[in-house]
């Protein structure tokens, strides 16, 4: 895997486990996505990243939501 960021393994893993949940093959998907099967098996299987469109167009196939923004402080301290 490229990327070893146990946040990135778990993006993959729920991008991953959506497709199967739709029962859409890597073939059904990246038609969906509009690339390459092959691309999307790299994608998948963390050898390569998508570009950030890539990615959006991907969560959007899935229809995944797609939040950015960062972590919010929990404190209640003023």
């Amino acid at each position: 895997m490229l990327l070893k960021s146990s946040m990135w393994h778990e993006v993959l893993t729920l991008l991953v486990s959506t497709r199967h949940l739709r029962g859409w093959s890597q073939e059904e998907l990246a038609h969906r996505v509009g690339y390459h099967s092959n691309t999307l098996r790299l994608w998948e299987t963390g050898k390569t990243i998508p570009s950030a469109l890539a990615f959006m167009l991907w969560t959007n196939a899935l229809n995944l939501q797609l939040r950015l923004g960062t972590p919010q402080n929990k404190s209640t301290a003023d």
